[in-house]
């Protein structure tokens, strides 16, 4: 499904008839799981976050010092947009809306990278920093590697 995303504008009314061609599955299966193509992109949203974090926090733990943890942790975060550059990018246009329902998922995201890397830094140094200096490095990188929707992976 989540190719449909990648290839389609979510906001267009017809994205269910797509979203069950591809899911290759009936309207009445895919009530039962979701209530519409906004749940789908929650659902989508969460499965990659709770995984890329997990990526992230393996990686970022593996480090040395503070700036090694970090450098690891974001090289994943980084890869990661790399490989999945135009499904992050319509996930992020979308949960970059304040009346999204993607906004409060991003957010509790937001935090939980602030706090990976804050916990990166301390384990190592026992220092605490500022978390908005971590919450401005993830909106620099935010800003700078989501795609246009016009541009091409």
């Amino acid at each position: 499904m989540k190719s449909v995303f990648v290839h389609h504008d979510p906001t267009v009314v017809g994205l269910r008839r797509s979203i069950l061609e591809e899911a290759g599955i009936a309207r009445r299966t895919f009530y039962k799981h979701f209530a519409n193509k906004e749940d789908v992109l929650a659902a989508i949203y969460e499965v990659a976050t709770r995984d890329l974090l997990a990526q992230m926090r393996s990686a970022a733990s593996s480090g040395t010092t503070p700036v090694d943890a970090i450098r690891r942790g974001l090289d994943v975060y980084l890869d990661h947009h790399a490989a999945n550059g135009r499904l992050v990018g319509v996930l992020q246009r979308q949960a970059i809306r304040d009346d999204s329902p993607l906004a409060p998922q991003r957010q509790r995201f937001r935090d939980e990278l602030v706090t990976l890397l804050d916990d990166a830094v301390r384990a190592t140094t026992g220092e605490r920093n500022d978390r908005m200096l971590y919450a401005a490095l993830i909106s620099a990188l935010e800003a700078n590697l989501s795609p246009s929707p016009n541009e091409t992976k």
